[in-house]
């Protein structure tokens, strides 16, 4: 997850306007979020990692279960792009939610789609949704997608609410955005996930699996003639088309489950229940 100083700025004007000059300046010329965190009222903040050659104050590899001494102890977890990089994945999201206190937030900026070859892995939406989710003990409070070049936010709605997944394509990188709280005070990892069209349907019918057939994707081919126009046009102008079409596409696949919002403008109870 990163920044530029010039949009940092910006953000401290709109979120810290009566900062004290020094820790703002601290904050633009550091290459850490530390200093942005305390000036948004962070008492303490403290880094894990598996290494200590960057600084982490707590060194231990998500692969591996969390200490007993680590359990319940922050009000805030962030994951500004570390998931993705651990192998043993549901561990990882295990000691994510143990690290939390009962009403903690876990907030994560993800790769979601065209980063191949960033981590080990690319999240979906579901899952957040599927593993912050009641049966675990967390809710998820807002789930956002963000393509690169576009100004504004998809704003997804669960699954298994609408019945169907969320499809969504870009021409350029995604990130997804997530907001989760911790409602029980023993949320965990207690109930293994399983995305909800698969449950939907084994549901429909009568629990038994055997009965539901694969559900195969079309995918379409350019035609060699729009191909070779590509190949000819600006990629600008190729970019803002293709971001068009997936506007276009994402509301006829996904009508209602895939809100347009404005990341400056909204307020997160606006993000939830508009």
């Amino acid at each position: 997850m990163s920044i530029r100083p010039y949009e940092l700025a910006a953000l401290l004007d709109r979120l810290a306007p009566n900062a004290d000059p020094g820790v703002r300046a601290r904050a633009l010329a550091s290459s850490w979020a530390d200093p942005f965190l305390e000036l948004l009222g962070a008492e303490a903040v403290h880094t894990l990692d598996a290494s200590p050659y960057e600084g982490a104050d707590i060194v231990h590899s998500l692969n591996e279960p969390l200490p007993t001494d680590l359990c319940e102890r922050f009000s805030v977890v962030i994951d500004g792009g570390t998931l993705e990089h651990v192998f043993n994945i549901p561990v990882a999201l295990d000691n994510v939610m143990k690290l939390l206190r009962p009403n903690g937030v876990f907030m994560a900026c993800g790769p979601g789609n065209n980063q191949i070859g960033a981590g080990f892995f690319q999240f979906s939406p579901e899952l957040y949704f599927r593993t912050f989710s009641p049966p675990n003990g967390f809710r998820v409070l807002g789930l956002y997608l963000a393509a690169a070049g576009q100004t504004h936010w998809w704003q997804v709605r669960d699954p298994a609410e609408s019945g169907r997944p969320s499809f969504f394509r870009a021409s350029g990188e995604t990130r997804i955005l997530c907001v989760a709280r911790k409602d029980d005070p023993d949320g965990h990892l207690r109930e293994i996930p399983t995305q909800s069209k698969y449950t939907t349907a084994w549901d429909a019918a009568a629990g038994s699996p055997a009965a539901v057939g694969p559900q195969a994707e079309q995918e379409r081919t350019v035609p060699p003639l729009k191909r070779r126009v590509f190949d000819v046009l600006p990629r600008g102008v190729v970019s803002g088309y293709r971001d068009w079409r997936t506007v276009r596409r994402t509301r006829r696949r996904s009508p209602g489950d895939l809100r347009r919002v404005d990341p400056l403008t909204m307020t997160f109870e606006e993000s939830r229940n508009g």
